[in-house]
């Protein structure tokens, strides 16, 4: 019989090493170039929708109505600093998502997270909920996303 704890420690870094691969793959000077969608697509999407529920981290649609735009600033480039510094919004998320840390994005510019945040407001490029990722050609599908998936709602166990 498996262990469950293990297990989920075994998914948990793995999904953290993935995120971490995922926000850092840009190369440094490269950011100002990124479109929102550009950003949304390779730095937030494997964690985040759009208005198609939760994955491994909320669903941002409406995050503008739900948190100060000052408060996402931050935490978008230093989560785990403000969750270390106690903030109660931060140490909550970080609780609720079962402590799986988002990746600091300290490159981005507030221009371009501002931009990313008109995506969840329905408006600016492309709009509404994103759909994931086409897989690579030749290459595995990506993993089931939504509810009881990968957010910590049911059992889910890749390659088996």
């Amino acid at each position: 019989m498996r262990n469950t704890s293990l297990q989920f420690r075994s998914i948990r870094g793995a999904v953290v090493l993935l995120s971490m691969l995922v926000g850092w793959s840009a190369q440094p000077g490269t950011a100002l170039a990124e479109t929102a969608q550009e950003i949304f697509t390779t730095r937030c999407s494997a964690c985040h929708t759009i208005g198609s529920g939760k994955l491994i981290g909320p669903d941002l649609s409406g995050v503008t109505e739900r948190r100060p735009q000052e408060w996402i600033l931050s935490f978008v480039k230093g989560s785990q600093a403000m969750v270390q510094g106690g903030d109660e919004t931060a140490v909550a998320l970080f609780a609720e998502f079962n402590q799986v840390p988002m990746p600091d994005q300290p490159d981005l510019t507030e221009a371009q997270i501002l931009a990313v945040l008109e995506l969840t407001k329905g408006g600016g490029v492309g709009g509404g909920a994103h759909p994931p990722p086409p897989p690579p050609p030749g290459g595995p599908a990506p993993p089931p996303r939504g509810p009881g998936r990968a957010s910590g709602g049911g059992r889910w166990y890749p390659n088996g």
